[in-house]
């Protein structure tokens, strides 16, 4: 069984997570992300926001 076990683990880390839930628009630039905490941290590392 242990192959298995590994196969699945490897299979999952590969996958990307679905961005369909993104609704919050940046006021900067076009990218739309998942939420408030998420939208803050964007503008902060790509955008230089230093609040």
């Amino acid at each position: 069984m242990e192959p298995q076990t590994e196969k699945r683990v490897a299979s999952t880390r590969t996958k990307k997570r679905s961005r369909s839930g993104a609704q919050t628009p940046c006021p900067h630039c076009d990218k739309k992300l998942r939420g408030e905490k998420g939208l803050k941290a964007h503008i902060a590392e790509a955008h230089g926001d230093g609040k």
